[in-house]
């Protein structure tokens, strides 16, 4: 099988192939921007998230997003999550849509992109147990560092209430975020890894095949001596 691929697939076919996985990645990336991230009716502060999978899945099937996204006329799959708002002084429980957290951040959820994304002011890849740079934004419970208020990256501005009195805590004033820019520059960092990935595979490929080519070439040539 090996020796086939390595014998049939040429230059040509390399990067036919990195240009359908290419087209692919723009794609998806795409379809990241269509349908909503959330139901902002149900995004709601509660005390503690759940802190681990047993307690997540009850707590998901008290809240009920399938009940909840029945009225939404759009082809996305919105769940549970119970993250820490945009704050970082405050826990919500939400249903949206599953995402990749990047770069070793915490899940949050922004209330005013009505969103989940990767926090600025919490990290969890050098708490334990470390996150690691990407996972998925429903596997937050399993990084309970990203909960614990009481040690914020961050020094603490001013104090007032987190969500129009819902819930009594500190705020940390910050400037706006440009969300959806946010958003444009973790699919670009994706598909630039992936594509750097690709290239290198199919460098890889076509250099082998050259190789064995010529050892192939070599062994005939040494036959034919004989």
């Amino acid at each position: 099988m090996i020796k086939w691929i390595l014998s049939n697939i040429g230059p040509f076919h390399v990067l036919a192939i990195f240009s359908m996985v290419s087209t692919l990645q723009i794609k998806s990336s795409e379809q990241v921007q269509d349908g909503p991230f959330s139901i902002p009716s149900t995004a709601k502060i509660v005390k503690q998230c759940p802190s681990g999978k047993a307690e997540w899945n009850r707590a998901s099937n008290v809240k009920n997003c399938k009940e909840s996204q029945r009225s939404l006329n759009a082809n996305v799959t919105l769940v549970y999550h119970c993250l820490i708002n945009e704050w970082a002084n405050a826990t919500v429980e939400v249903c949206a849509r599953r995402v990749h957290v990047l770069f070793g951040k915490c899940a949050e959820y922004n209330f005013g992109a009505q969103r989940i994304q990767s926090s600025e002011r919490r990290v969890c890849n050098k708490t334990e147990p470390p996150c690691p740079n990407v996972y998925n934004s429903t596997d937050a419970y399993k990084y309970q560092n990203c909960y614990d208020f009481s040690t914020l990256d961050i020094p603490l501005g001013n104090l007032k209430n987190a969500t129009n009195g819902t819930n009594s805590s500190f705020e940390v004033p910050s400037p706006q975020r440009n969300t959806n820019g946010m958003e444009r520059t973790e699919i670009i960092v994706l598909i630039v890894t992936l594509s750097l990935v690709l290239t290198v595979t199919c460098i890889s490929i076509f250099i082998v095949r050259r190789r064995y080519k010529n050892d192939q070439h070599s062994v005939l040539s040494t036959d034919c001596d004989e």
